[in-house]
């Protein structure tokens, strides 16, 4: 009964619904100095949170919101790359990154 629980919740996380009771998001806090402009630098770093919360799909797109903002940020690029590498789950698509 505990793993179908498990699943469940899993499931529900992976398809982008909020956890019951939780707040909308806590991702943590971040400091990493870069070059980006000032307008990329939310989106970059709620990014950088989401990557390493292992929410790739929300992560991809935050780095696409800062590369609209400063097109010429080369960390939102990569950013953005790193969303195709799951290491976890031994899963990396090089030729979409």
């Amino acid at each position: 009964m505990r793993s179908v629980a498990f699943a469940l919740l899993i499931a529900a996380r992976i398809g982008g619904a909020p956890l019951s009771g939780a707040p909308p998001e806590q991702l943590g806090t971040i400091v990493f100095p870069n070059s980006g402009k000032p307008e990329a630098q939310h989106a970059f770093l709620r990014g950088v949170l989401l990557l390493h919360n292992f929410a790739y799909p929300e992560a991809a797109q935050s780095f696409i919101q800062a590369q609209q903002a400063d097109p010429n940020f080369a960390l939102a690029y990569w950013g953005e790359a790193m969303t195709y590498n799951h290491p976890i789950w031994y899963e990396i698509d090089a030729n979409a990154a």
